[in-house]
């Protein structure tokens, strides 16, 4: 299970779809404060960055992954 997880900065990160494999890049991430604006620009193909419960790490997931 994956947690939205934001940066140090209180930021969430997104990647941007239209920027293919290359999305994970950080000049290619979208910033966030809001949760809300997040979960809208997911709803719209972003990938957003979350922490995984068990393992703790951070991953950029897909919005068909995101329950």
């Amino acid at each position: 299970m994956y947690r939205p997880e934001p940066n140090e900065e209180g930021f969430y990160v997104l990647g941007d779809p239209t920027h293919g494999k290359m999305k994970h890049h950080r000049k290619h991430a979208v910033y966030t404060l809001d949760r809300i604006t997040a979960e809208r620009l997911v709803e719209l193909g972003f990938h957003l960055r979350m922490k995984g419960e068990l393992t703790g790490q951070v991953n950029l997931i897909s919005p068909s992954s995101i329950e």
